[in-house]
């Protein structure tokens, strides 16, 4: 027989419950910046990056705010983990193709949590909250029953809610998390 959760459904209001850690970040980025920054000028090309040196974190600074070459941007890599993200969020998230790669919590082959994120907007609204929550708790009880009928996880989900939550990796250079962070950061 299938294991099921057998359990009530957890919502999020909002964004509370998603979280962001970084998971690994290049040690000495401004050295990395300095390097690219003093490639394009022959009077500092000889120059190693110090730390000390006014000029050279003033340089570092222009490329982190793209008022300088912003390729150095490109060459540093964060790797960060979001947990508790609704499925619509990570296909934003996701939609970023270039200078980025992903690994995305799967709904098979094992029970999808019980969990949900709902937007405020719809919890702070006296209309539609219950309506809203006695959904979420529906389409758990539905799915917990396809579970227990033998119907495969990979049937079931398909009837669960699109804000299911969920975890994933993500790698990307600097210039790619600016650009991104730029279009998708909100709390819609």
């Amino acid at each position: 027989m299938t294991q099921t959760s057998k359990e009530f459904p957890v919502y999020a209001n909002g964004f509370e419950n998603v979280n962001v850690k970084v998971l690994r970040f290049h040690n000495e980025p401004y050295s990395a910046i300095w390097n690219y920054y003093r490639r394009t000028w022959i009077s500092l090309q000889d120059q190693d990056f110090d730390p000390a040196n006014e000029f050279h974190i003033k340089a570092c600074e222009d490329v982190l705010a793209r008022r300088a070459l912003p390729t150095p941007l490109e060459t540093i890599f964060v790797e960060f983990e979001i947990t508790g993200l609704s499925r619509p969020a990570m296909s934003q998230i996701t939609r970023q193709r270039i200078g980025a790669c992903f690994s995305c919590e799967s709904q098979m082959p094992q029970p999808v949590k019980p969990e949900v994120l709902i937007p405020k907007a719809i919890l702070l609204n006296e209309k539609l909250k219950d309506k809203a929550l006695e959904l979420v708790k529906l389409s758990q009880e539905l799915y917990e029953e396809m579970l227990e009928n033998e119907i495969a996880f990979q049937d079931a989900r398909y009837l669960l809610l699109h804000s299911q939550t969920m975890s994933l990796i993500a790698n990307m250079n600097v210039a790619t998390l600016f650009g991104f962070y730029a279009r998708r950061a909100e709390n819609g």
